[in-house]
């Protein structure tokens, strides 16, 4: 079999010759050599020609994207086909209100990005208008990882400790007594009575915040079988009508009290 072989024009060097066909635009030279053998005389002819460059060039596909939501695994969310140079379009991205440079990464955070795609001319074809888009990052839903739970706590006379903290993915949890204003702290309470505790996951920048939702919990009223009951000083008959006065103790609660004997 003959050896084919190419080198452009420009070259004169005859190690520039390789087996592998051009593709760009661009004059060359085309080598065949033939080895000698017992039947014939070995023989090399070369051949001069030319690949002109392509006068047309348009997006076969247009291009267009394929939103989707934080945590997905999308690699290529842009499509796209050009009649030549698909290979050679470059896609960028830019985070829509943010400052800086675009870039070729596909983005993985939250948020809305405006697209550029864009095909440079070369020596072999026309390039082509570049085309604008945008591409949304939904984001994803937060959740309750624990739901937090009724802390038993026992009247004490002081603020007490109402639930067990809860957990979350994808944000911070927070509480609230009335629906309407929440915090991160944990609730307290003071009276021994029932009470309900909201709870909702407030989503960080790639998470929603999730829907409330409560638990009832109870202060238990503690007993006075273990109150310590003190009176004051001693007194001594005087004919007249006399103030003492009781100091009840129970936890961390001092009541006292003044009395006429």
């Amino acid at each position: 079999f003959p050896k084919i072989e190419y080198k452009l024009q420009s070259e004169s060097a005859d190690n520039a010759y390789t087996t592998n066909a051009p593709k760009d635009a661009g004059s060359y030279t085309v080598r065949v050599t033939m080895s000698e053998n017992q039947n014939y005389k070995g023989a090399s002819a070369t051949k001069d020609f030319t690949i002109s460059k392509a006068t047309d060039n348009a997006w076969q596909t247009e291009p267009s994207v394929t939103n989707f939501t934080y945590g997905d695994t999308e690699t290529n969310p842009v499509t796209y086909e050009a009649k030549y140079g698909n290979g050679n379009v470059v896609v960028t991205y830019k985070k829509q209100g943010t400052e800086g440079t675009s870039s070729t990464t596909v983005p993985t955070e939250a948020g809305t990005y405006d697209v550029t795609v864009s095909l440079a001319e070369t020596a072999s074809y026309p390039g082509l208008p570049d085309v604008s888009l945008t591409l949304t990052i939904a984001k994803a839903e937060s959740s309750v990882t624990k739901a937090p739970e009724d802390a038993k706590s026992l009247y004490n006379g002081g603020n007490v400790q109402l639930i067990t903290e809860g957990t979350a993915n994808g944000g911070t949890m927070q509480y609230s007594l009335n629906n309407a204003d929440w915090s991160d702290s944990v609730p307290t309470g003071k009276d021994a009575k029932t009470y309900t505790v909201y709870y909702k996951v407030v989503g960080d920048s790639n998470h929603t915040d999730s829907v409330p939702a409560s638990v009832s919990v109870t202060i238990a009223p503690r007993s006075i079988a273990d109150a310590s009951v003190t009176l004051g000083e001693s007194l001594t008959y005087n004919g007249s009508s006399q103030t003492q006065t009781v100091t009840v103790k129970l936890g961390e609660v001092d009541i006292t009290s003044s009395c006429n004997v």
